[in-house]
């Protein structure tokens, strides 16, 4: 119960309660989840960048995968994790001494929607998706999420891949908080809706005023 309401003053503080209304209806079978795509350039400049000096950035390993699977806030099965580095995803991590506190997952083959196995197109070959990142709850508000942004900027210009997407569920206010700084623009309002496990659909709701060249989704 003590987990249950501290999870909940958290998703409230952070303008999640719509959210929380959604995740209870997904686990009773009813998924609708509006999301918003964002597109953002590797070589955006972010401003002053810094983090507590006991923290480190680098690529992630295979050497990595029982630690990331081991992380008490998200685990993840090391099978996963050795998949996604075997089709070529790149990760970057943040690392306080020897333990992550943060990653990003970059895929270079696909855009992917929300929910697993939500492909909205395959990638260019300047291109790169922002597949799943996260920090530790104790580490957040000490600037580590811009830092290692711009570890992951760095490690996607080295790979000639300039335009990043990612998505955003429409009503976590703190992260789009976040794509604002660090210039990210919106590039599409979707649905995924998902009935029972037997119906699944991603609805594009709206297409956001673009300037310059227009960038497929």
């Amino acid at each position: 119960m003590r987990d249950f309401v501290a999870r909940l003053h958290g998703r409230l503080r952070y303008g999640l309660a719509m959210q929380e209304i959604l995740d209870r209806l997904a686990r009773r079978g009813l998924t609708f989840y509006p999301y918003v795509v964002y597109q953002e350039r590797a070589d955006a400049r972010l401003g002053p960048v810094s983090a507590p000096s006991s923290i480190q950035a680098r690529q992630l390993t295979e050497q990595d995968v029982v630690q990331l699977a081991g992380m008490p806030e998200r685990p993840r099965s090391e099978t996963d994790i050795r998949e996604r580095l075997a089709r070529g995803n790149i990760g970057v991590g943040a690392f306080d001494k020897d333990s992550i506190i943060a990653y990003t997952w970059c895929d270079l083959d696909k855009l992917s929607g929300f929910g697993r196995g939500s492909v909205l197109r395959r990638l260019e070959s300047d291109e790169a998706c922002l597949a799943d990142s996260y920090t530790l709850p104790a580490w957040r508000g000490r600037g580590i999420v811009l830092f290692l942004r711009s570890e992951v900027y760095g490690a996607m210009k080295a790979k000639g891949r300039y335009r990043l997407y990612s998505v955003c569920m429409y009503f976590n206010r703190s992260v789009r908080r976040l794509k604002v700084k660090v210039g990210a623009r919106e590039v599409q309002l979707r649905l995924s809706i998902g009935l029972f496990g037997r119906f699944k659909r991603d609805l594009l709701l709206k297409h956001y005023p673009r300037e310059g060249r227009v960038d497929p989704v």
